[in-house]
């Protein structure tokens, strides 16, 4: 089966190397970006690409007319958009119909758009997904190929998720060559449900505010911990990012009058602040924060 891929995340180059290595997967072309720009996870794809002699393409416009006729030449069975954030438009979608597979780190068709991964941490969601679907003109909106629930555990943060969805991704790509031998399998599929979309996750989302109560403020620094770019607080004008936290247990009666923002303890290793209610200890601060016991953020 001859496919193109189309992606530029840390995840992508997961799925490529599971193509690669899948002989029921030929790899007649890669789409990538040639910077970048948003994605905290870029990777460059073309290193890979060399080493393992595939044709790739990076790009400005994955729907330019240079790229459209580009993936005409390579005459693909399927495509594949794998961690890429621009839509696809015609003449692509009406050329490919019904061979344009996306994916999806979420139980579409609830949570589509943006960041599914930061915002499923940041609203403290049990569960999200890996989502296969058919690419259509709407933001992930297609018939689902297959699916898969995945438990989101009280540990875990942006990078434990990531990880995990790219694990069981992988292991469904296998499944997809399967279904796509059985002829319009995804004609058998109900009537899609529209869901909800997330927005775009702005600057001023990652803003900790110490009003926030200590499980927000943890949920929001292990929704931006790596691959992503961090929650933020300042003080004195200076930006700080925080990468690790954990809420304080032992929470005391005596910290109910303390205002938030103000530190309750300092170490080497670690910080621990009053929040709107309860105690939260941040960890891995980025510069390195001075700051004394009494002081306030």
């Amino acid at each position: 089966m001859k496919v193109i891929l189309i992606g530029k995340v840390k995840m992508t180059l997961a799925f490529l190397k599971t193509m690669y290595f899948n002989k029921n997967f030929k790899l007649v072309g890669v789409l990538t970006d040639l910077k970048r720009e948003e994605n905290d996870d870029f990777i460059d794809l073309g290193t890979f690409c060399k080493k393992k002699n595939i044709n790739f393409l990076r790009i400005k416009d994955i729907n330019s007319k240079s790229t459209f006729n580009w993936i005409k030449t390579k005459t693909p069975d399927y495509i594949f958009c794998f961690g890429y954030s621009k839509i696809i438009k015609n003449p692509l979608i009406s050329k490919f119909k019904n061979k344009i597979i996306g994916f999806h780190p979420a139980l579409l068709p609830d949570n589509r758009g943006k960041h599914p991964i930061i915002w499923s941490i940041i609203l403290g969601l049990k569960f999200t997904g890996s989502t296969f679907f058919i690419m259509s003109k709407k933001i992930d909106y297609g018939k689902i190929i297959d699916q898969r629930k995945i438990k989101i555990l009280e540990n875990d943060d942006a990078n434990k998720l990531y990880d995990k969805i790219t694990k069981n991704a992988c292991s469904q790509i296998p499944i997809l060559f399967n279904k796509f031998t059985k002829k319009n399998f995804f004609y058998k599929n109900k009537k899609i449900k529209k869901g909800n979309i997330w927005r775009k996750r702005t600057f001023l989302d990652g803003i900790i505010d110490w009003r926030m109560s200590n499980i927000q403020i943890n949920y929001l620094i292990k929704a931006l911990t790596k691959p992503y770019c961090g929650a933020a607080f300042f003080r004195n004008k200076k930006i700080y990012k925080v990468f690790r936290s954990e809420m304080i247990s032992d929470y005391k009666k005596k910290y109910e009058n303390h205002e938030y923002g103000k530190i309750i303890n300092v170490s080497k290793n670690f910080v621990i602040v009053k929040c709107g209610s309860g105690l939260i200890k941040l960890k891995n601060i980025v510069p390195k924060l001075s700051i004394k016991k009494g002081e306030y953020l």
